[in-house]
């Protein structure tokens, strides 16, 4: 009876004793989390192994991802696979037309972007890219005659524009001289030039003011304003005025007006027919709505050769982004704690398991123990 107490004390001594030695083994991979010091002198075993390690830790960790599993060849042969390339176009093409069916308006899409954006910074965007486009145009044309540029480039019927030019003056013109500011106008001229003859100057100024006689001149300058003659006469000078800048070059023509001044009317020419107000405020599904299957038609077909831009780039940009370096920082600014509950939760029953067996072969050892202190005593 007493040899059978033994063997139970000895079995469960030793189970216990194996089971809590691998318990505070497995603990102590993590804890304590930081040194532990009586005075000055520090406890040995603290940290904890993965605390005290943690650096090299990241750097092992940093080095397998990049050399086993996230490498240049797997990344380029996944990107050369046709169902990824299938894949991520339909998705780019799913997502752009989100983008062009939400009804929220361009200034609300734009400060979702990036809260700090603001309608001046927006002009001054603008005015910036369109000065930029002006100044390259002119690098590349500036030795180009303007009337090349109109004829060959832009393709513009020069003889239509100066009859539509002509036109417009002329309607302006008699628009002009129907009003009561014309006929005021003609009357102080009158007025002023006749006065201006001494005192027989004077008396026909009465006689020639009066507005019966204002009238006649005012319809005689507009019937020779609509006449045949001024049409040929303003048509006369615009063309020749046109022949003059048609010969000349960009360059030229630049030297002639500034081109400081050049930049500021080609700027307040796009501030004028750019009604930015609107433009931001109008839905983004309205806005893209003319133009909408040519961009998701531009945007689509520009998923593979971005792809195929990126393949060719992909040592570098993966050595710009120095992976093994970011992984270990992320690794580093882990928590101890969520690396214990990571490690833990993935590997619970394990850890269970190494402490059951423990327990199992202290137990043994405790059995073998009771049988040789039999065979001794």
């Amino acid at each position: 009876m007493n040899i059978l107490i033994m063997f139970i004390m000895m079995i469960t001594i030793g189970a216990l004793i194996g089971g809590i030695t691998n318990s505070l083994a497995i603990k102590m991979l993590f804890r304590p989390y930081y040194p532990l010091y009586i005075g000055n002198w520090k406890l040995p075993f603290t940290p904890g192994l993965i605390p005290k390690r943690k650096d090299q830790l990241a750097q092992q960790l940093g080095d397998m991802v990049v050399q086993h599993l996230l490498t240049e060849e797997s990344i380029r042969r996944k990107l050369a696979d046709k169902t990824v390339k299938v894949k991520l176009t339909e998705l780019v093409k799913k997502e752009t037309e989100k983008r062009l069916e939400t009804e929220n308006t361009l200034r609300e899409v734009l400060l979702m972007i990036n809260s700090s954006i603001k309608e001046d910074a927006i002009r001054r965007f603008i005015q910036e890219q369109g000065t930029t486009a002006f100044q390259k145009w002119l690098v590349v044309n500036k030795d180009k005659q303007i009337g090349f540029l109109v004829n060959e480039k832009l393709q513009i019927d020069v003889e239509t524009y100066e009859l539509n030019i002509v036109h417009y003056l002329q309607t302006s013109l008699v628009k002009y001289l129907k009003s009561e500011e014309s006929k005021a106008h003609i009357q102080y001229m009158l007025r002023e030039n006749l006065n201006a003859k001494g005192m027989f100057g004077s008396m026909l100024s009465s006689f020639f003011s009066g507005e019966g006689f204002i009238e006649k001149v005012q319809q005689t300058i507009i019937r020779y304003t609509q006449s045949e003659k001024a049409h040929l006469w303003l048509r006369t000078i615009i063309h020749n005025e046109w022949e003059t800048y048609s010969n000349q070059t960009v360059q030229e023509v630049v030297e002639q007006i500034g081109q400081e001044k050049m930049e500021m009317k080609w700027n307040r020419l796009i501030q004028h027919n750019l009604d930015l107000n609107n433009l931001l405020d109008q839905p983004v599904k309205k806005l893209f709505a003319p133009i909408q299957m040519m961009l998701l038609n531009t945007v689509t077909n520009a998923v593979v050769p971005l792809i195929e831009w990126f393949q060719s780039r992909l040592g570098g940009i993966m050595k710009g982004l120095n992976l093994e370096k970011l992984i270990a920082e992320e690794v580093q600014s882990f928590p101890l704690k969520r690396v214990e509950e990571l490690v833990l939760a993935i590997s619970k029953k394990e850890f269970r398991m190494i402490t059951y067996l423990g327990a199992f072969l202290g137990g043994i050892i405790g059995f073998i123990q009771g049988i040789i202190i039999v065979l001794v005593g």
